[in-house]
C-alpha cells in the first residue's frame, strides 16, 4: 500500500485528487493539509510514502517546505505539483530534494504512474 499525503491550498483540487486516487487499490490517502505549517506538522506524524506538494502554498513556498521536510524526513518521497512548466521551478525542486514534478493539468494515468515511480525509488517528471 502506498500512503499518500496531499498538500494543496485549493480545496476543490485537493478533494479532486483524493477522489481521483481513491479507487486505486494500492493507494491510501493518509492525510491532507491546506498550508505549509500543517504540512510540516502532519507529515512527520503520519509518515506517508509520497507527499503530493503544491509549490505555491499560502503561508510558505512549497520549495521551502520541501527543503525543511527533506532534512528530517528523508524517506518521504516528494512529488511537486505545479501549474508552472518552467525549468527553473523543476531545477529548484530537484535541488531541494523532490523526486518528481508533475503539472496540475496532468491526467489520472500519469499522476498514478508518477506516484508509483516515486514509491519505487524512481524519479518522475511530466
Amino acid at each position: 500500500m502506498i500512503r499518500i499525503f496531499i498538500a494543496d491550498d485549493h480545496v476543490m483540487f485537493a478533494e479532486g485528487l483524493e477522489s481521483m486516487l481513491a479507487d486505486e487499490v494500492d493507494f491510501e490517502i493518509c492525510g491532507r493539509a491546506r498550508n505549509a505549517a500543517d504540512t510540516l506538522n502532519q507529515v512527520p506524524e503520519v509518515q506517508p510514502d509520497v507527499l503530493l506538494l503544491d509549490i505555491n502554498l499560502p503561508d510558505k513556498s512549497g520549495l521551502d517546505v520541501c527543503k525543511e521536510l527533506r532534512a528530517d524526513n528523508p524517506d518521504v518521497k516528494i512529488l511537486a505539483l505545479s501549474m508552472h512548466n518552467d525549468e527553473s521551478y523543476i531545477s529548484a525542486m530537484l535541488s531541494l530534494g523532490a523526486q518528481g514534478y508533475v503539472l496540475k493539468n496532468t491526467g489520472k494515468t500519469e499522476l498514478c504512474t508518477a506516484i508509483r515511480a516515486l514509491a519505487n525509488d524512481k524519479t518522475y517528471f511530466t
